[in-house]
């Protein structure tokens, strides 16, 4: 049964349902406390704009959320979800913020998505970061930050497709490079050679 209150009520406007009252504060309809109303069991549906109380409104024993609230002191409570999460407009809402923020996010075997793009996925054991069809993938740093590849154990950088360095670009090692196999130059020059020491 639903709760079907007057529409366009004046301030101070009273409504009784049964034995319970209900008084307008201007705003919406809340609980009139002057009528010494204790609890209220409703097993159908309350339908209502506006609905206020003293402390807090809770849903199957739990506090759902605050009485005076707003977008910045909303207490919900949600416990565990059996559905989507999903907002209610589209790149509005954030999840955490600069001051407030998440300690971890696990993730099953899916994919992480940003502005429509796979990001990072799963394949088969193997993380792989991507992007769209025809696009480039950056890996940038700022100041004296370094980029690094760490494979530990007896793992290896593994590099599946030709490497092309930008003009001016310098090629260095501490102590020199070491080739483990031929070095095939594709019948081009080596330019401003120095010595060549055989060991």
């Amino acid at each position: 049964m639903a709760i079907n209150f007057p529409s366009n009520p004046n301030t101070n406007d009273t409504y009784s349902y049964g034995d319970k009252s209900w008084i307008f504060n201007g705003v919406a309809w809340e609980i009139n406390n002057n009528g010494n109303i204790g609890n209220i069991a409703v097993t159908g549906n309350i339908t209502a704009g506006n609905i206020l109380t003293d402390n807090y409104f809770y849903a199957n024993g739990d506090p759902f959320v605050s009485s005076n609230y707003g977008d910045s002191d909303v207490l919900t409570y949600l416990g565990n979800i059996s559905g989507n999460l999903i907002p209610s407009a589209n790149v509005t809402y954030n999840l955490g913020s600069s001051t407030n923020q998440w300690h971890s996010l696990y993730v099953g075997p899916g994919s992480l998505y940003i502005n429509n793009k796979k990001v990072i996925e799963d394949d088969s054991g193997r993380i792989t970061v991507s992007t769209s069809v025809n696009q480039n993938l950056a890996i940038k740093t700022t100041g004296s930050g370094d980029i690094e590849l760490f494979p530990e154990g007896t793992g290896v950088v593994n590099i599946q497709g030709n490497v092309q360095a930008d003009s001016g670009v310098i090629i260095s090692g501490t102590g020199g490079l070491r080739f483990g196999s031929n070095l095939n130059l594709d019948n081009n020059n080596i330019n401003n050679l120095g010595f060549i020491t055989h060991n």
